[in-house]
């Protein structure tokens, strides 16, 4: 038998933890193991010259549309050194925030999912194998013994020191922090206090979990913020012209798609994920349009004259220019340099047209989601048919919504009942 190796560049992989504690995971289908594959983000030394934090920095840019404050490099590995030479550096990135990109995701990566999950989470589904990327194991691993030493330099040099009541007042000292931090990034910190402390346990480094009693706080029953219809008109404007418009935004070409890209969230109701996965011919079927949701389940949701004459001067007008500079993709939504628009990228332009409308409260996709479904209900709807638009598994989900009208059904029965007054 002759054994043959693989010489390989090398590559660079990053552990990108937010602020609550979170970890960025990319899912992607790998056809070696014929299945999709929880990884970070991380791609080959193949730009001559370039050094490995640098490519680290360009992927983490590419592949999710991030940018990090703070670098540190965790740990060099072989991967494989039996086949091949390859050596992945690891990176810690911190201090994450959202930038704009125009690239070209590579078909395999076109329908490549990203979510953020507490660190703790991640590996406890490293040592409970679920998640098998060998990478993704050494990164998470190395990042918590990172914090772990970081956690000695600010005077627990001993992890059997942290008690319940250490722990308990990091929690305090949290949430009186100002600006006071939401509910929710609370518990996904104390996710990842617990998931480290159950690690250092398992690994024999501790010999109790101090962290077992910690009780998450109860995030506060907080409605749906809904624009309302003159709002949104509003916010529509700023986009973008409308169709046929002879305002002088008529003839930028971003304007004209970002009009479409709104025209369509508020039409339809659908997540911003979901419409950035579209594809040209699921707009192919007149006034209804296909849409995957969670789960890979479809839908058909009925579009309105506005977007669709939206959506039509897009692919008429932008869409075949920009299409041209790159190499084919059936996506609907592109960048400037023809590259698939990501969902960062759509949330920016959704949040560039709210501060030009003017619009002081926090606006981002799902609000035109939310305001979807509350002017339906308050137009009359069934909640079971908002239910079948959106996408919810169950009616309960879309009950929430029936909240927001209660203003709305007050006024009705003033004006309806006999004795209301």
């Amino acid at each position: 038998m002759t054994r043959q190796y693989v010489e390989h560049p090398g590559a660079a992989a990053v552990v990108a933890l937010d602020d609550d504690g979170r970890v960025v995971l990319i899912q992607q289908y790998r056809q070696p193991i014929k299945e999709r594959d929880w990884e970070i983000p991380a791609g080959l030394l193949d730009v001559a010259g370039e050094p490995p934090l640098e490519t680290a920095k360009r992927e983490l840019t590419e592949e999710v549309d991030l940018e990090a404050e703070r670098w540190q490099h965790l740990v060099s590995i072989h991967t494989t050194p039996g086949g091949n030479d390859e050596v992945v550096h690891l990176f810690l990135a911190r201090g994450l925030s959202d930038v704009v990109t125009d690239y070209e995701r590579e078909h395999e990566e076109s329908d490549m999912r990203v979510e953020r999950v507490p660190l703790g989470d991640v590996i406890d589904g490293v040592l409970a194998g679920r998640l098998r990327n060998g990478i993704l194991a050494a990164g998470v691993l190395a990042a918590a013994e990172v914090l772990r030493r970081e956690a000695a330099v600010r005077g627990i040099a001993d992890t059997d020191a942290v008690t319940p009541a250490t722990v308990a007042e990091f929690a305090a000292e949290r949430a009186s922090a100002e600006p006071p931090p939401a509910a929710s990034s609370l518990a996904r910190l104390q996710s990842s206090v617990r998931g480290l402390h159950r690690f250092l346990v398992r690994e024999g480094r501790a010999v109790e979990d101090p962290s077992g009693r910690l009780r998450p706080p109860k995030a506060p029953h907080r409605l749906p913020k809904a624009l309302s219809i003159a709002q949104v008109e509003q916010l529509l404007d700023a986009a973008g012209p409308a169709p046929g418009s002879t305002d002088a935004t008529a003839a930028d070409p971003s304007a004209v798609r970002d009009r479409a890209l709104l025209e369509l969230l508020y039409a339809t109701g659908a997540r911003v994920s979901e419409i950035v996965q579209l594809d040209v011919d699921d707009t192919a079927h007149g006034d209804v349009l296909r849409v995957r949701g969670k789960g890979a389940k479809e839908r058909i949701v009925p579009v309105g004259s506005y977007a669709r004459a939206a959506v039509d001067a897009y692919l008429a007008r932008v869409r075949p220019a920009w299409a041209a500079k790159r190499r084919a993709t059936p996506r609907l939504f592109l960048g400037v340099r023809g590259a698939p628009l990501s969902r960062q990228s759509a949330w920016l332009i959704i949040q560039a047209a709210a501060e030009r409308a003017g619009l002081t409260a926090h606006v981002s996709p799902h609000t035109l989601r939310h305001s979807f479904a509350t002017h339906l209900l308050q137009g009359g709807a069934d909640v079971r048919v908002v239910q079948e638009l959106l996408g919810h598994a169950s009616v309960a989900t879309t009950q929430i919504y029936t909240h927001v009208t209660v203003d709305a059904l007050r006024d009705v029965y003033a004006t309806a009942h006999p004795r209301a007054r």
